[in-house]
C-alpha cells in the first residue's frame, strides 16, 4: 500500500527499472559527495547533513549499463572488505584506503553527472 501512496508508476514499473541497478551502485552514488552536497541544497530541515527519507527520492540516478555500474561497485567492495577488518578503527593505513576509494568514487560520480568536482 505505501507504493502506490508514495509513488505515481505502478509496482510492476518499478520492478523493472530496479533491475536496471546494482545495489553498491546506489550505494556508491547516494554516499558520494555529489549526493550530499545536491541533498543539501533542496533539505528541508535547517541542519546540514540531515534529510528526510523523501529527499532521497529527488536524488536523480544516473542510468547506466551494469557494466558501466562495475568500476563503482569494484570499489564499494573494497571499502566493506577493508572496514569489515577487525583493525580498521585502529589502523590509520586502512582508513587511509577506504579515504582514497571514496575519492575514486566521487570523481567518478561527478563523471557520471557531468560536472566538475568540487
Amino acid at each position: 500500500m505505501s507504493i502506490k501512496k508514495f509513488n505515481r508508476v505502478v509496482r510492476s514499473q518499478l520492478v523493472d527499472i530496479s533491475i536496471r541497478y546494482e545495489l553498491k551502485y546506489l550505494i556508491a552514488i547516494i554516499n558520494s559527495s555529489f549526493a550530499v552536497k545536491y541533498l543539501n541544497n533542496i533539505r528541508r530541515h535547517r541542519l546540514e547533513n540531515y534529510f528526510y527519507p523523501d529527499d532521497f527520492r529527488k536524488l536523480s540516478i544516473a542510468s547506466v549499463t551494469i557494466e558501466e555500474q562495475k568500476p563503482f561497485i569494484d570499489c564499494v567492495d573494497k571499502i566493506l572488505t577493508i572496514t569489515k577488518d577487525a583493525d580498521y578503527l585502529q589502523n590509520p593505513a586502512k582508513q587511509a584506503q577506504v579515504k582514497e576509494y571514496g575519492k575514486q568514487i566521487d570523481q567518478m560520480v561527478y563523471g557520471l553527472y557531468g560536472r566538475p568536482e568540487k
